[in-house]
């Protein structure tokens, strides 16, 4: 396995940290982001861990201070040379930015929310066509967000949502710098 830890430091300045059109509020913000990589290096099939941070500092607006994270586990499992199928789970605790046209507006703090996925699928390579066919699954849930009245919350769990997807893809290899794909 190989693995790689990583940390980035990143200052920011936003001259409209509530994204409203009037009484602009501007502040530095700090964001430490510690990650982790974990790959496994085996000659066939695959696996794959992550997980991460971002840490976010508000210097005079500590109430939009956030801690979001994250982490993937994935793999690949090769049937032969040319057919696998692969999945991966993943999780995430997040905020919502002041300025997503989703953003609550009102609250004292960023909205929260948690997400969990999933994904599978199978791929095949004939000659030089690959077909691949895969599944996705996300389910979000968002917290409520204190208001300055108090006992007022503005409810959020209405935007609760399980999102599924699909999808096929057919490559068709044209020489070794160019495919067609549909």
């Amino acid at each position: 396995f190989r693995i790689r830890p990583s940390v980035s430091l990143t200052g920011k300045y936003n001259d409209n940290i509530f994204a409203t059109d009037t009484s602009e509020k501007s502040d530095f913000i700090t964001v430490t982001s510690p990650q982790l990589k974990i790959d496994s290096t085996w000659d066939r099939h695959s696996l794959r861990f992550s997980a991460g941070a971002d840490f976010g500092r508000y210097q005079d607006y500590d109430a939009e201070n956030y801690n979001d994270y994250w982490a993937n586990l994935d793999g690949r499992y090769d049937l032969t040379e040319t057919t696998n199928i692969f999945g991966g789970l993943g999780l995430g605790f997040e905020h919502e930015g002041r300025d997503s046209p989703d953003a609550t507006l009102g609250g004292l703090k960023p909205t929260t929310y948690r997400s969990n996925n999933g994904h599978l699928g199978f791929k095949t390579t004939h000659g030089k066509t690959t077909f691949r066919l895969g599944a996705t699954y996300e389910q979000l849930d968002f917290d409520n967000v204190p208001t300055s009245l108090p006992g007022i919350s503005i409810i959020n769990h209405d935007r609760d949502r399980d999102l599924l997807g699909m999808g096929l893809r057919a490559t068709h290899k044209i020489d070794e710098e160019h495919e067609i794909y549909a």
